[in-house]
């Protein structure tokens, strides 16, 4: 249960993501070949040398107006509402199991922890990739899957005008997943990993609409922030280590 709790945000990530590249190429249906291309460059040259000839004094306004002002709605990618019930729905099964998880763990107080597979290994260390669920675990899935079942579900009618949606319920699906990774984190590596991907994906959601320069800006300044903080944060792993000798939390060789 808890694998499908943590892993079904990613699965939802992966699926939009291909549905976004495979849909990348069908978003400009009427983009013209090399022949239409010089055609069209010739015939709207002649216009314009017509147009100047005739010296109208409002034609280069006009035309400005019309190529920049009223230009074609971009289409959607093909498979948008697709992506948008694969990654919803995904996250409305994982917020249920959590909720399930919830009622097992928290209200009887006992924790679980899942070995997922041996991750690192390095000389005498040895780290897993673990889930550790106990009462505050618990209740921080119910949040996360809760709370994000509900942005992907209003994200639904909000972006339902963007030709790129399978892009943002990709990114969307990523930040709940390593947000997952964080809160059961057994070890403070795989709580780094966590922390480097909830920054990594909130870059990807802040600079969505890439195309406006203040969207960059914003991004960009929540990249360098961000830095700042990993800086302390792996110090503080490596101190711990250093004084330790383990990264775990818990366990005959946890820190607590």
């Amino acid at each position: 249960m808890y694998h499908l709790i943590v892993f079904l945000p990613l699965l939802g990530a992966i699926l939009a993501g291909v549905i976004a590249l495979a849909g990348a190429r069908k978003r400009h249906p009427g983009a013209v070949g090399p022949v239409d291309a010089f055609h069209h460059a010739h015939d709207h040259g002649h216009a314009g040398r017509h147009s100047a000839h005739a010296h109208d004094p409002h034609a280069h306004d006009d035309h400005g107006h019309d190529d920049h002002g009223h230009g074609p709605v971009e289409p959607a990618a093909q498979g948008s509402r697709l992506a948008e019930l694969i990654t919803t729905g995904l996250l409305m099964v994982s917020a249920l199991l959590s909720w399930i998880a919830f009622i097992d763990l928290g209200l009887s107080g006992n924790d679980a922890h899942v070995t997922v597979l041996r991750w690192i290994t390095s000389g005498s260390l040895a780290i897993d990739w673990a889930f550790r669920v106990d009462t505050l675990t618990a209740v921080m899935l119910v949040v996360v899957t809760s709370v994000s079942a509900l942005v992907h579900l209003y994200s639904i009618g909000y972006m339902h005008e963007d030709p790129h949606r399978p892009r943002f319920f990709g990114y969307l699906s990523l930040f709940t997943f390593m947000m997952l990774m964080l809160v059961t984190a057994d070890n403070l590596v795989q709580l780094f990993f966590g922390w480097e991907g909830v920054g990594l994906a909130s870059y990807l959601l802040i600079g969505f609409w890439y195309e406006k320069p203040s969207a960059n800006a914003a991004a960009m300044k929540a990249f360098i922030v961000n830095r700042v903080g990993d800086l302390g944060f792996g110090l503080g792993v490596m101190l711990t280590f250093w004084t330790f000798g383990t990264i775990y939390f818990h366990g005959e060789n946890g820190i607590i």
